[in-house]
């Protein structure tokens, strides 16, 4: 009995039920190739008097490995009953890894679906089959670690004369449609330097973020900042003039994933010495690698010893200018260890050591935590902050319900078009013209079908509730006394924003809040408070 057969059988007679699974790489690779799958798939399917139910397609995916959005779903779905048949047009669709194709024909089986190809006409249900599968699996993943290794060849062949080798280009840089060569994007170098400038300064990560946002800095793909993409910028050798190809590790060969973060050795990389216009001098590309060379021991030695350190970066010594650190001192007998910020000097054995004395972190901290607390958490911001986002809400309402009006004209216009061909179909037509308006009518179908999902989708995330002033207020205050008793999980993150720098002297601590993010700034500016360490300590 064919797989066919049993499927009709299983059936009682009835149509069977598929879904196909279409999928092109980017490899030379276009929509257009989609169609062919598509239309091929179809024209099996209604010879074979089989009826299409649902639809996969993923675009510019590789098959090489299962992070395929559409592919996962079809998995996910085949255990709901919903089709007895999978069709792809060749088996390299469904995947060109054997491990892979293995496990999900297996999955597929379990949730008793068939899995078919049109071209490779093979029946799951005689034994031979499995020995055919074999070999036009291996076949597949043999053509698909051909291909990477030749495309790998390519690349280094462009990297050796300095050539951009895919993909977007860093921010500050595009790329030459005749050289292939990175040039400088003067717009976008504005951002680079800025960066780069900010740590130079002292300045963490989430302040730069916020800064950027102010300034209306986006990165290459047109996103808002994040930590990755400032690590990203200020790790990279090219702003310095150094053309850099191989720098990343690969991906782990067993569970497929990369880390960004780990890089290759220097032999393993392709290195030219002013192979990239600079952005960023050499001088101060090697201070800022310094300066987060610094930071990554300092919040080592803060998770060694398994203590908070909130204004770690921010506080320094007034006598010497370097940085106070977290220190962590055992206490005679039972009493609490002394945890303290000190000049950084203060470690080193030599006659120059500072002389300026440590500072007690929960006094300083508490400190610093309640001149915030009295600027940002008050009276007058939190009415500004419901202000704003009432603002928001109505904003983002207003952009949705146009947005809907645009896909429900959309909608109406497919309406019209089908309503004409169907009155070119009532004329009468040849049969090779018929085809062709019943192709364009199911394309048109399809396409009011995933707008209509759509527009479901986007009603749920209309009107959405303002909340009252008082139910508000008390959210502000909630998040007031989590921020006094430290437990407010932004902790960190608004330290960063508004400490700007603490300095130490020697009878006398100054604490500068920079009070200008975002739409505070109409409302404040840089203020400075000070205290002195006697007065602290009696806090």
């Amino acid at each position: 009995m064919s797989i066919l057969e049993r499927l009709r059988k299983q059936a009682n007679g009835g149509l069977v039920t598929a879904a196909l699974y279409a999928r092109f790489s980017s490899d030379n690779q276009r929509n257009e190739s989609i169609d062919a799958q598509v239309r091929g798939i179809k024209e099996f399917a209604n010879a074979n008097g089989i009826i299409i139910v649902e639809q996969y397609i993923d675009r510019a995916k590789s098959a090489t490995t299962d992070d395929r959005p559409e592919f996962q779903r079809m998995i996910q779905e085949s255990g709901k009953g919903k089709f007895q048949l999978l069709i792809v047009h060749k088996l390299d669709r469904f995947a060109r890894n054997r491990s892979d194709s293995i496990a999900y024909r297996m999955k597929l089986q379990r949730n008793r679906v068939a899995l078919m190809s049109v071209l490779e006409p093979f029946d799951e249900d005689r034994p031979e089959t499995i020995l055919l599968q074999s070999v036009i699996e291996g076949m597949n993943e043999f053509y698909s670690r051909n291909l990477a290794r030749e495309v790998r060849k390519g690349l280094k062949e462009n990297a050796l004369h300095g050539k951009h080798t895919g993909g977007l280009p860093p921010l500050g840089y595009d790329v030459d449609k005749n050289t292939r060569l990175l040039v400088i994007n003067e717009h976008e170098a504005e951002a680079v330097r800025f960066i780069y400038k900010s740590v130079l300064e002292g300045n963490g990560y989430s302040s730069i973020i916020i800064r950027l946002q102010q300034e209306g800095y986006k990165t290459k793909a047109g996103k808002s900042f994040g930590k990755n993409s400032l690590y990203e910028i200020l790790h990279n050798p090219k702003y310095k003039g150094d053309y850099v190809y191989n720098r990343v590790s690969p991906a782990d060969p067993y569970t497929k994933k990369r880390n960004s973060h780990q890089e290759n050795l220097p032999e393993d990389m392709i290195i030219i010495r002013g192979g990239v216009p600079a952005i960023i001098s050499e001088d101060d590309f090697d201070k800022v690698q310094q300066i987060l060379d610094k930071r990554k021991r300092q919040y080592r030695g803060i998770k060694k010893n398994q203590e908070r350190y909130l204004l770690t970066g921010k506080i320094f010594c007034g006598i010497c200018g370097c940085s106070y650190t977290g220190n962590r001192k055992k206490s005679s007998g039972n009493r609490a260890p002394n945890i303290t910020y000190r000049c950084n000097k203060q470690s080193r054995r030599t006659n120059i050591a500072c002389k300026n004395r440590e500072i007690n972190r929960d006094y300083i901290e508490a400190f610093v935590v309640e001149q915030i607390e009295k600027a940002i958490f008050n009276g007058k911001m939190a009415d500004i902050i419901i202000s704003r986002f009432e603002e928001y809400l109505r904003e983002q309402n207003k952009e949705m319900s146009q947005k809907l009006k645009r896909l429900e004209t959309q909608i109406k216009e497919i309406d019209v078009k089908l309503s004409n061909l169907s009155d070119i179909l009532a004329d009468g037509l040849e049969r090779r013209q018929r085809n062709i308006v019943l192709e364009k009518m199911e394309s048109l179908e399809d396409e009011k079908t995933a707008l209509k999902e759509y527009v479901l989708q986007e009603k749920s995330a209309l009107d959405l509730e303002i909340p009252k002033k008082e139910e508000l207020k008390q959210y502000f205050h909630k998040a007031q006394t989590c921020f006094r008793d430290k437990s407010l999980e932004e902790m960190q993150e608004l330290i960063d924003m508004y400490v700007e720098k603490i300095i130490v002297y020697e009878d006398e601590i100054e604490v500068i809040l920079n009070l200008v993010p975002l739409f505070y700034r109409k409302d404040f500016t840089r203020q400075v408070y000070k205290i002195s360490r006697k007065k602290l300590m009696r806090k």
